[in-house]
């Protein structure tokens, strides 16, 4: 305790309050942060989100007691007769511009953080509801969270549900990903219906059935990113990204619709796409009540599985 006290105080020498308490304390920092990235991904996107908050604030101490250290050195140094050079100057320079730096890093990444928490926790957003439809088939609509992926992956330990009907604008990857995992285990039949966005387009994908309502809406967006926010992914949001495209190769999706998912921040593939990129092998028919092969719905000019030639490129 009294180091870190000597070293507020600017009573360690120069050099090892600028080499030692600076750049190695700030080596060891990164590496820390290196490996929370990774670890993280275990985690539920909230308990991410609220962790890496706590590690700002942390981060914000240390850096602060860095610099003031280090500032105080100089100062001390420069007080000196063998220290009075451009040393300390150039010290003093070079540790304002990272602590700047970092300070503009953090803030910028924590405001980020807030607004993903904000929507995580929007009573609106996790509204859901999960209910029995007959015998055979189960509804999810609404968000995709614990909750949900919870209720709907416990119901398939009754044989009897072979159908998923499911509505949702999405929810979060790690509870999508469970879902999807006991889909593809219990070999359970996906019916979108009416809009099936983001992490419920992963749902639909685990499915050696996958069936789409006509006039349903398909959504890819880039994870952890509103369709409006074009900053720079955190470490913990480019390692959900890598989960959530790695799911997607799992369950058999072509590379070249994962290479549009990733690039864009929004996507709404076409039928065809969607049936060209393995998504899709069924479309439900609701005026006629039955299910047709979708290659078959697509050699119907008048479904308009593809764009239109004026606007094809």
């Amino acid at each position: 305790m009294a180091y870190f006290k000597d070293h507020w105080a600017g009573k360690i020498p120069l050099i090892r309050a600028f080499w030692v308490n600076g750049v190695a304390v700030l080596a060891l920092c990164l590496l820390a942060g290196e490996i929370w990235a990774r670890v993280s991904t275990i985690l539920p996107h909230s308990e991410i989100i609220i962790t890496s908050l706590i590690l700002k604030g942390l981060a914000l101490v240390l850096g602060t007691w860095q610099w003031v250290g280090i500032y105080r050195s100089c100062t001390r140094a420069r007080t000196t007769r063998a220290a009075r050079s451009f040393v300390p100057h150039v010290v003093i320079l070079v540790a304002t511009v990272v602590a700047l730096g970092g300070v503009g890093y953090v803030a910028l990444t924590a405001k980020q953080h807030i607004q993903i928490l904000q929507a995580r926790f929007n009573p609106a957003l996790d509204h859901f509801k999960v209910y029995r439809a007959n015998k055979t088939d189960l509804v999810l609509v609404g968000a995709i969270n614990d909750q949900s992926a919870t209720l709907v992956a416990a119901a398939f330990r009754d044989p009897a549900i072979k159908v998923l009907r499911i509505s949702s604008h999405g929810g979060l990857i790690f509870p999508a990903a469970k879902l999807a995992a006991a889909i593809s285990k219990n070999k359970i039949a996906v019916l979108a219906e009416d809009r099936c966005l983001s992490v419920c387009v992963l749902v639909l994908a685990a499915s050696p059935k996958g069936i789409v309502a006509e006039a349903t809406m398909i959504a890819f967006h880039q994870v952890g990113r509103s369709y409006s926010d074009a900053s720079p992914l955190t470490k913990a949001e480019t390692n959900a990204a890598s989960l959530y495209l790695g799911l997607f190769r799992k369950y058999g999706i072509a590379r070249w619709a994962i290479g549009e998912m990733s690039s864009k921040p929004i996507w709404k593939p076409n039928m065809d796409k969607l049936v060209r990129m393995g998504l899709v092998d069924f479309v439900y028919l609701k005026r006629k009540k039955k299910i047709i092969r979708a290659h078959k719905y697509c050699q119907n000019q008048k479904n308009r599985c593809a764009a239109s030639p004026a606007r094809a490129r």
